[in-house]
């Protein structure tokens, strides 16, 4: 299952860019939904870490960025495309085993922004 241990999600993704990340499906009722960026200057390689709120239930994220972004799951060699727009944004379920590809636009565009506060990590070099 995703976001267990070995089971990391893991976004790799070159030059300049912004990883955004939606986080909605609240436990609570809420309603409200957390989209956010992190971004990168760096004209090599990023990896990043795809974390989770204990508060949602369900995750997409795309690489708004002029190169390739592909993920991998914790140590796998398989690596896919990391989508590019909200319409057709790579997503994590809990309780998943495999990323999907859904249409999360309108979710997205209702969301409160949090840029900059949202859970996506940039991995050191040496790790």
């Amino acid at each position: 299952m995703l976001f267990k241990p070995g089971q990391e999600l893991v976004v790799i993704t070159q030059g300049s860019g912004h990883l955004c990340l939606l986080s909605y499906g609240s436990k609570d009722g809420s309603g409200i939904n957390i989209v956010g960026a992190m971004n990168t200057n760096a004209p090599g390689i990023t990896r990043w870490l795809i974390s989770f709120s204990h508060r949602y239930d369900k995750f997409a994220f795309i690489w708004d960025g002029q190169s390739e972004g592909v993920y991998q799951i914790g140590n796998g060699l398989e690596r896919r495309h990391v989508g590019r727009k909200w319409t057709a944004a790579s997503t994590a379920h809990k309780g998943a085993s495999h990323v999907g590809i859904e249409d999360v636009a309108d979710i997205a565009k209702h969301a409160i922004n949090r840029d900059g506060a949202t859970t996506v990590y940039a991995i050191p070099n040496n790790i």
